[in-house]
């Protein structure tokens, strides 16, 4: 549960923050959706579960975009399960024998 004021005072900064950016991107609806959230969360908090639900229901129906994918690996880091990381050489292991 949140505390007054101190609890409140942080959450509200946060979404704020997160709201200046939705605004940034232009996106409308987020944005909306924030505002939403917070209104609940400032003054009404027993009724935070609309709005949270409406807006995790539009974050999970963005569809994937360009960037990074979560799970990926860093570039530079050396591949799972200890297999040397080639630097862009040809692995010598798979090239054919000249006999």
């Amino acid at each position: 549960m949140l505390e007054p004021p101190e609890d409140n005072a942080l959450v509200k900064e946060h979404l704020d923050r997160l709201i200046e950016v939705a605004n940034r991107v232009g996106d409308r609806d987020l944005e909306t959706a924030l505002m939403n959230l917070q209104t609940a969360v400032l003054y009404d908090p027993a009724q935070i579960l609309n709005p949270l639900t409406a807006l995790i229901t539009m974050i999970d129906g963005i569809p994937e975009g360009p960037g990074p994918k979560p799970g990926g690996r860093l570039v530079g880091l050396p591949p799972a399960h200890g297999v040397p990381h080639q630097q862009g050489q040809r692995d010598p292991l798979t090239e054919p024998e000249l006999d």
